[in-house]
């Protein structure tokens, strides 16, 4: 448990989102299992047992991998601190589990979808809703530039480059327990990519009066939107509505390279 706080206490350089991520491994995986022990008490053996209890709990190999992965880190800082000399986790494998089949689809689909989003049917508690045609467009623009959806949410109206037909990508909205942060992009570096002339004028008129800094598809306060509110109460249902059950946002970025 020491090493594994000494570990954790070395990623501030990490995004916030990734920091919550292996911290949650570590309390609910991690530390449980293996908080209390004497670093040195660890072994191969205990690990592969670790492994083959989460394999049998129906965890899927990607996360046990991640688990896996943690716990390595952990005794390589007890490693460089002389505390044990070989990593017990080295060698062990991991089962691969079958992998989701990338969903790609087609132009009449993403149209369906952007229509479906945009004219969601009318809810008891919101009597006075309108067509939310922000939405269709997001939907048209994740599907034809590849952006991830939380690039999308942190576009800013100064990124988009309407004369030279490009799209500035430099900042992310990323999403830990409800709590929205702007961070760098996953890759780590700002990148351009093209803006299709079928977007460009209703892009314009979304943002037209809108600052330089005013996000492109802000939630109702101006700030960055949430994609788990956004995924439930808008893209899910719609999806459903146009017989595209199961697609997630992330698929349209699969979408827009097969097209």
């Amino acid at each position: 448990g020491e090493f594994a706080e000494q570990w954790f206490a070395t990623l501030g350089g990490h995004r916030a989102a990734t920091r919550s991520r292996y911290r949650a491994i570590l309390d609910l995986h991690v530390l449980p299992a293996f908080g209390h022990l004497p670093i040195g008490r660890l072994d191969h053996h205990e690990v592969a047992v670790w492994i083959g209890q989460q394999s049998e709990r129906g965890l899927s190999a990607a996360s046990i991998s991640k688990h896996r992965n943690v716990l390595s880190q952990i005794c390589g800082t007890a490693i460089r601190a002389g505390a044990i000399r070989a990593n017990p986790v080295d060698g062990i494998r991991i089962a691969k589990s079958p992998v989701r089949k990338k969903r790609f689809l087609s132009p009449t689909e993403v149209e369906r979808l952007a229509t479906e989003i945009t004219n969601s049917p009318p809810h008891p508690s919101r009597p006075y809703d309108t067509p939310r045609d922000e939405l269709g467009l997001l939907i048209r623009f994740l599907a034809f530039t590849g952006l991830r959806i939380g690039e999308a949410f942190g576009l800013q109206v100064g990124d988009l480059d309407f004369d030279s037909g490009r799209v500035e990508v430099q900042r992310t909205a990323s999403e830990t327990s409800g709590v929205v942060t702007i961070e760098h992009p996953k890759s780590g570096s700002v990148r351009r990519v093209p803006l299709p002339d079928s977007l460009a004028h209703d892009l314009r008129l979304l943002c037209g009066g809108r600052g330089r800094d005013a996000f492109v598809w802000p939630d109702s306060t101006g700030g960055p939107r949430r994609q788990s509110h956004f995924r439930t109460r808008h893209f899910v249902p719609a999806a459903k509505r146009a017989d595209l059950a199961g697609v997630t946002p992330h698929d349209l970025r699969h979408t827009c390279v097969a097209l």
